[in-house]
């Protein structure tokens, strides 16, 4: 059954933004408003916001850690609340769409991705302004007869052999001499698992030079390694490579024709592009200075570069929204695990015409500004719980149709300023039955948090002959949204469709879809992609449990077409001097070193 990603992205814009100073005439001309927007917020689907000062720590009694909803005093009395902070940053979100303006998000994580083409052995030099890869032959030391006591990085000499497929270790002490790189061993099957190496230099020809900026990628990598099971043959690694002087080396593993870096021979690719990369091309980056601001900016404020001029307080300010009706409050509920960003998901988080590409292929660029579907068929007694202690929680939720109460106090701000915070709190329909509807608190993928923004009365503050006067205005006139925006964010855009992560079949594990939405042998290290996530502006914006199933595909090349080999990925025929076959690669080096994925890794 077809299904809707429950998140997607908003286009950027295709143009450079421009960004003004805080002093140009589009915000020091006319008159400046002070006042308050008077707002009431309505839920359409139950709502979430945990307290995490009154959660109840799991026992031997319950599993499962419990949130109660968010409560605070006021006027002696513990009411439901929803923290400002939770509604600012979501009108802000939409602000920024609805604007043009910096994208204020974790930019600053590199790409990274697992493409199945095995590296290949290497030595990295290290020179006075950045690192040379040198060519190696590998020793596989399967009884750890140089490489028990020894660390990476070491020098160790020894006499090796050649065998069917391979080079082996094949005593300590001899001619050859050669670096040791140790990675936690992996399991292959009938109770093998892979073996230390030990790197010989086959050669003095420059494969890839990198300079320390160009390198940092492969740093990040190793980064990687040390959070993860490998973390101790990681760490070992990293503090041999900052000890390096200039001269020596270190082995390595490389992709050919790529030149990614990486500690063992099936590992993750590491680009060069970050989203910072994509949003600097567009001027999209978050502000660091009163000289050069977006709109949101400019009016929510930002902290920047730390210079005198590097930061400016907001102009706006969001009070807490309180409770306002009876039987506000539901159960708790054990909810299904939630899914973490995956930047590995480059169908997903990039855009590109084609079906084979990474982060770092030519006219590539950010997906967008992320927000999440309405689910108007949210059922909360359909939810299928993950019963798993360490990731699982039980949580309260508001009651649909529950009403919270807020204000949104602005200072010395223009009327066009007025108008757009006025659109992105209502957003464009100020009416509580109006189809577009925010999404607030936690668990937004599962349904969680649709809620309906309502200005009831704009207040203006003046202050005259020594006191203030607030008076009622009529409501600013508000703007239109963006097309992308409009479909994203109406209540029923994805009514009468299935809204869930992807998943092979109802309730599988996700990284099955992401598997399958890749040629599994001989893999480029462009990517090739079966499916990517549609536009917002499709008219199917689904995707098919089965990404090869053409009939299904939201988007991309005519139904039945399947991402081809060969040429459109780079590769050619070649045989394999191992076993004698034909298969497609993108090695273009000499005939007696082309050996096929099976046998490099026997």
């Amino acid at each position: 059954m077809p299904f809707v990603n429950p998140y997607n992205f908003i286009s950027l814009p295709n143009d450079k933004v421009q960004k003004l100073s805080l002093e140009d005439e589009k915000y020091t001309k006319g008159e400046k408003l002070t006042g308050k927007l008077v707002c009431r917020l309505v839920t359409k689907t139950p709502l979430i916001i945990p307290d995490h000062e009154r959660k109840i720590n799991k026992s031997k009694d319950e599993p499962y850690d419990r949130y109660p909803f968010m409560k605070a005093f006021a006027d002696g009395e513990e009411l439901p609340m929803i923290p400002g902070s939770s509604i600012r940053g979501v009108v802000r979100n939409v602000f920024e769409t609805l604007t043009d303006s910096c994208v204020r998000t974790n930019d600053d994580y590199y790409f990274s991705s697992r493409t199945g083409l095995a590296k290949w052995p290497g030595l990295l030099r290290k020179t006075e302004d950045g690192w040379v890869l040198l060519k190696a032959r590998r020793y596989a030391d399967p009884r750890q007869l140089i490489t028990k006591y020894a660390r990476t990085g070491e020098t160790v000499l020894f006499t090796g052999k050649q065998g069917k497929n391979s080079y082996y270790v094949q005593a300590e002490g001899g001619a050859l001499k050669g670096y040791v790189l140790k990675m936690k061993p992996i399991a292959l099957g009938k109770g093998k698992y892979s073996a230390y190496s030990v790197m010989v230099q086959d050669g003095e020809n420059k494969i890839n030079v990198w300079t320390q900026e160009e390198f940092q990628p492969f740093l990040h990598n190793i980064k990687m390694y040390c959070e993860g099971a490998a973390a101790t043959q990681a760490e070992q690694y990293e503090k041999r490579l900052k000890q390096l002087k200039v001269g020596e080396m270190i082995p390595v593993w490389y992709e050919p024709g790529t030149f990614f870096l990486a500690l063992s021979q099936l590992s993750r690719n590491v680009y060069a592009n970050k989203p910072k990369s994509f949003l600097e091309k567009k001027n999209l980056q978050p502000c660091e200075n009163r000289s050069a601001l977006c709109e949101a900016c400019a009016l929510f404020g930002f902290v920047g570069d730390g210079s005198e001029t590097g930061a400016m307080g907001s102009k706006v300010r969001f009070s807490d929204a309180w409770n306002e009706s009876a039987n506000v409050l539901g159960e708790f509920r054990l909810l299904p695990i939630l899914a973490s960003p995956r930047s590995s998901s480059l169908e997903f988080h990039l855009r590109f015409p084609g079906y084979t590409y990474n982060a770092d292929s030519p006219g590539v660029e950010l997906a967008g500004r992320k927000f999440y579907w309405h689910h108007s068929d949210f059922d909360i007694s359909a939810l299928r719980p993950d019963e798993n202690p360490k990731m699982s929680a039980i949580m309260q939720y508001a009651n649909e149709g529950s009403v919270f109460a807020f204000d949104v106090y602005f200072d010395g701000i223009t009327e066009k300023q007025l108008q757009q915070l006025f659109t992105a709190l209502t957003l464009g329909d100020n009416r509580e039955d109006g189809e577009y509807c925010h999404k607030f608190g936690h668990a937004k993928p599962l349904g969680f948090g649709s809620a309906k923004v309502v200005v009831e009365k704009t207040v203006l503050r003046n202050y005259r002959e020594g006191k203030y006067e607030e008076k009622d205005i009529p409501d600013p006139a508000s703007l239109s949204l963006p097309p992308e925006l409009q479909k994203m964010l109406r209540f029923t855009a994805a009514a009468g469709q299935q809204v869930d992560y992807p998943r092979r079949q109802p309730g599988g594990p996700i990284y099955e879809w992401f598997s399958a939405n890749r040629p599994p042998q001989n893999r480029p290290a462009k990517l090739e992609y079966y499916c990517k996530l549609p536009l917002v502006s499709d008219s199917n914006i689904s995707l098919p449990e089965n990404p090869k199933d053409r009939t299904a595909r939201a988007s991309g090349p005519p139904q039945g077409q399947a991402p081809q080999p060969s040429a459109a990925a780079g590769k050619q025929q070649r045989k394999c001097v191992d076993c004698g076959k034909l298969h497609w690669t993108t090695y273009s080096g000499p005939a007696d070193r082309v050996r096929c994925y099976q046998c490099r890794n026997k």
